[in-house]
């Protein structure tokens, strides 16, 4: 994966203050169909980040993927060539109406019906969050293995609280112990971190970004996994290194498979994209 920040001309803000979020940021993720050109999509994207005023701290690209690195929050897109397809992913906490600019922007520009759109909630202040307390044992494992599908993404998303404040204030330590989990399942080599002062710590695995508020004992963690469905697995890992009592504290779990397989020679088969949501707003026991 090639860096490609200079290549967009983007200039990097100073962005290394911290500032306290809102309670509620936006997780937005979409799916634009009758991409032919991903490049040019790639550049609409950084564009409406620009436009959005958001200050990129550092970015990669591929000719299947880009991951940027935003000031407390990041964009994930990854491409299906075969299918002429874009899964579009945007974290931010900058205000709770954040990240339907950047939607609105690349939806009116790249030119492209939207197969999946789902703007989230992600609340990380825990007096405002509906926390589920779970009790698991370290030997716990998937509840459903779930199908493999071509094509695929795999997403998992929550807001993990009461995280022990040592873990949390540790910058160092936590990017480590985040990058030994991701390193069981893809190469760590290119990851981009952040730390802010005077807290905070921002970082963006290949499968795994992850956000931590200390001021509310919180962090956000995103996974989004291409056709290997160990998305599950890769959770439950971090789960139970952030909460060594076994006692979780989980909210606005969700957990969903997007399959791309659509023709792509017909756009009145757009249709036929599935998306399969099989488990929604932390409703069962794996949270």
């Amino acid at each position: 994966m090639n860096r490609c920040l200079d290549t967009h001309n983007q200039p990097i803000k100073d962005t290394s203050e911290y500032k306290s979020p809102p309670d509620t940021g936006n997780l937005i993720s979409c799916c634009f169909y009758g991409i032919l050109d991903f490049e040019k999509s790639k550049q609409i994207i950084f564009d409406g980040l620009r436009k959005d005023n958001f200050g990129i701290l550092d970015s990669a690209s591929s000719e299947k993927n880009f991951r940027a690195l935003l000031s407390e929050s990041h964009v994930l897109a990854n491409y299906f060539k075969k299918h002429s397809s874009l899964c579009l992913e945007h974290y931010t906490y900058r205000s709770p109406t954040d990240a339907q600019g950047l939607y609105k922007y690349s939806k009116e520009n790249i030119g492209s019906d939207v197969i999946l759109y789902e703007n989230k909630k992600m609340v990380v202040d825990p007096k405002f969050a509906i926390i589920r307390a779970v009790h698991f044992n370290k030997e716990d494992s998937p509840s459903r293995s779930g199908a493999q599908f071509n094509d695929a993404v795999y997403k998992i998303s929550c807001v993990m609280h009461d995280v022990d404040k040592e873990i949390l204030e540790n910058n160092s330590k936590l990017e480590e112990m985040l990058l030994d989990i991701q390193g069981k399942y893809a190469d760590v080599s290119d990851y981009f971190s952040h730390n802010f002062e005077p807290k905070g710590h921002t970082l963006m695995a290949p499968e795994l970004s992850t956000h931590t508020y200390p001021e509310y004992g919180s962090i956000a963690v995103c996974i989004s996994v291409i056709e290997k469905p160990h998305a599950e697995q890769l959770y439950f890992d971090v789960k139970r290194e952030l909460y060594p009592n076994e006692i979780s504290k989980i909210s606005n779990y969700s957990r969903n498979i997007i399959t791309i397989d659509v023709n792509s020679t017909s756009p009145y088969k757009k249709r036929n994209a599935e998306v399969s949501v099989f488990e929604k707003e932390a409703v069962s026991s794996i949270a």
